[in-house]
Formats: structure tokens, C-alpha cells, sequence
């Protein structure tokens, strides 16, 4: 597979110990009309074993922002002109736009089987650990209802249980 030399950047200067990269998709963050923390950013999403990146290494520039597979809450994907994918994980959102439909598709196919296996992974290590909080378990089901493991209905009695 020909390595984008962005990509190759990211693998130098910002992968971690223990990191594979799994995907990339060339495309962009933010708005072209927007200004600041908002405006238009070219780059790549990166799917490690470990996280999600938006990888930029411009001339004067470097942007790396990632969200752990685990911490993942939902995944959704939209098409259009181009198609868009938004990853929220607690307050953090990551929305990315590419013109490439077939990698997006493959791409989301990819994202949602690695944060299932690292929800998986979280949850078996947890029993050794403290329970979860009520929080992570409401989280954990909102993944569920985002995935179509379970119903609204099912998640909203879940809720209900663990907030009483």
C-alpha cells in the first residue's frame, strides 16, 4: 500500500508505542468559511489499534487530534455532496469530511468493529477493577443504541435502572 507522506509523517513523529495503523482517509475538518479553531484543515483520519487521529504536518503546522477507541460513545455517518463522519467520545467531537465515499464506508466498517473490541476489552478488564460508574454505564449503552444492539426504548429502560 503506496503511505501518503503525511501519513508516514504521523507514523514518525506521533504514533505510540504498541501502535499499528489499520486505515487512513485523506479529507478535512472544519468549514472553509470559518475562521480560528473552526476553519478548514487538510489531512488525514488516521484508525490505529489504539485510537482515531486527525493527522495534519503542514510546513509551519501540526495537528494531532485523537480520541481513544474505548472512549468512543457513538459513530454516525452521513452522505452527500461528500460524505461525513462525526466520532464523539464524552465532550469531544470529531467531525471529518471526505469526497471518498467507498473509504468512508470502509472506514466507519473498521472504526465501529475496533471501538467494539476495545468497549469489549474495557469491560472484561473492568471486572478486576472497581464497577463501573453509572455514568460509564450509561455510556456503554448509548454505544449500544448507537450500534443497534439495542432499542431506544431498551436504552431509556437501562437508563431509567441505573439512575433509580
Amino acid at each position: 500500500m503506496n503511505v501518503p507522506r503525511e501519513v508516514a509523517k504521523f507514523a514518525e513523529r506521533a504514533q505510540q508505542a504498541g501502535e499499528e495503523v489499520h486505515y487512513f482517509v485523506q479529507g478535512w475538518t472544519g468549514s472553509m468559511m470559518e475562521t480560528g479553531a473552526e476553519r478548514q484543515r487538510n489531512g488525514h483520519l488516521i484508525l490505529t489499534n489504539q485510537r482515531i487521529v486527525f493527522y495534519l504536518k503542514g510546513l509551519f503546522t501540526e495537528v494531532c487530534e485523537s480520541i481513544r477507541l474505548d472512549k468512543i460513545t457513538s459513530i454516525d455517518r452521513k452522505r452527500g455532496i461528500h460524505g461525513q463522519i462525526i466520532i464523539r467520545a464524552a465532550a469531544t467531537i470529531l467531525h471529518f469530511k471526505t469526497f471518498s465515499m467507498q473509504s468512508l464506508d470502509r472506514l466507519h466498517e473498521q472504526l465501529e468493529e475496533h471501538a467494539a473490541k476495545a468497549a469489549t476489552l474495557v469491560t472484561q478488564g473492568s471486572k478486576t477493577r472497581s464497577p463501573p460508574s453509572i455514568a460509564d454505564q450509561i455510556e456503554r449503552l448509548a454505544l449500544l443504541r448507537d450500534k443497534g444492539v439495542i432499542t431506544e426504548d431498551e436504552f431509556l429502560a437501562g437508563k431509567a435502572k441505573l439512575l433509580s
